[in-house]
């Protein structure tokens, strides 16, 4: 149960943990109403709570009245808003060639660099709410990287996570940017970890958001890793997506959203429809799948003492994918270095259910 917060308290709507103390005692009640969430009382015990001519009979009385006052909130995030993906596209893509591949970004807001590394199976896209919302204090700086959204890539382009890393830096090299922050999610998030690790003269401080942990696996993952080394997946995988079942079943889109209502609509056009409508796309997203070294994943468990300029962690505190408990023990391989803000009601695309809550965090991180 929450309960809201004034909108200037929205950074501390989070549970935070530093990884050095246990966890404050702070109320997980966020400012949902400055950020474009639906606030309503629960339903008492044997009240239904669709029902809105008993629920105003209550309210009216004193006693109901009373009752209401006392109860906590529950809040629910609105409705993606497609103004934020309108706005976003409004922004020329150009393509930068890196040798093994001519990457597709855009380049949104002004301020200091700030790299926003998305996660499989999505794109650039992914952050259309958060870049909004960021781009008034960074210089966002979006890509898509190779296999996904609108990169070229050619048959002998690497897919390989340490390949992926390369990729990345020399687009930063073909950028010329001489420093910058990270933002990654999901495995964004971890070629985010290493390219920081690789380029530490010019990396600054990572925010990581619901992303792969050293000893966790998502259970269907390394099962599809096997099977996109198979003929025909990447046909079956678009059969396999136009059933609406599947789509929104935990092997698929299912574990994204607290409201399943999102996978429909704007979602649904900014990543499902462009996969539905190209095989090519399907493949590229089945190569960077297969690219993905749990070797890599499980050697952050040492290498995470190295990020000694500061890494935030923001997650959604329902995931299902990666578990917020895995991300509290994950805190204590940065030595200090890192916190972990856990972001109630929201689940793996924590940027994109509370855009306002995550940009707010990573701007009072970043010190813009």
């Amino acid at each position: 149960m929450l309960r809201c917060a004034p909108r200037e308290e929205l950074p501390r709507a989070a549970r935070v943990f530093s990884g050095r103390e246990p966890p404050p005692g702070l109320r997980a009640g966020e400012a949902l109403r400055g950020a474009g969430a639906t606030c309503m009382a629960p339903p008492q015990r044997g009240e239904r709570r669709g029902n809105d001519a008993e629920h105003r009979r209550n309210v009216g009385t004193r006693r109901g009245a009373a009752r209401a006052a006392e109860q906590p909130l529950l809040c629910f995030p609105a409705m993606e808003d497609p103004r934020d993906t309108s706005w976003f596209r409004s922004h020329p893509l150009a393509f930068a060639d890196v040798g093994t591949a001519e990457i597709a970004y855009r380049r949104i807001g002004s301020g200091p660099p700030l790299l926003m590394l998305h996660g499989w199976p999505f794109s650039s896209l992914s952050y259309r709410a958060l870049a909004r919302r960021l781009s008034e204090r960074f210089t966002c700086i979006l890509p898509d990287t190779p296999g996904l959204g609108e990169t070229r890539w050619r048959e002998d382009t690497p897919f390989a996570f340490a390949d992926q890393v390369a990729t990345l830096r020399a687009f930063v090299d073909r950028l010329d940017l001489p420093g910058y922050g990270l933002v990654g999610h999901d495995t964004g998030g971890t070629l985010a970890r290493l390219l920081a690790l690789g380029d530490r003269e010019r990396a600054g401080r990572v925010v990581v958001m619901n992303s792969e942990m050293p000893g966790h696996r998502p259970p269907w993952i390394p099962l599809y890793q096997r099977l996109a080394a198979l003929p025909f997946t990447a046909t079956s995988f678009g059969w396999l997506l136009r059933l609406g079942a599947y789509r929104r079943s935990s092997l698929a889109y299912g574990p994204c959203f607290d409201d399943p209502r999102r996978l429909d609509a704007d979602f649904h056009a900014c990543f499902v429809a462009p996969l539905l409508a190209s095989r090519r796309r399907v493949e590229g997203v089945m190569r960077y799948l297969r690219g993905i070294d749990w070797r890599l994943v499980d050697g952050l468990a040492e290498r995470h003492r190295a990020l000694t300029q500061g890494v935030l962690l923001v997650w959604g505190a329902r995931d299902t994918v990666f578990p917020v408990a895995h991300a509290r023990a994950m805190v204590e391989q940065f030595r200090g270095a890192a916190r972990l803000i856990e972001v109630p009601d929201a689940r793996f695309l924590v940027h994109e259910e509370r855009p306002a809550l995550v940009a707010e965090a990573i701007t009072n991180f970043l010190g813009a």
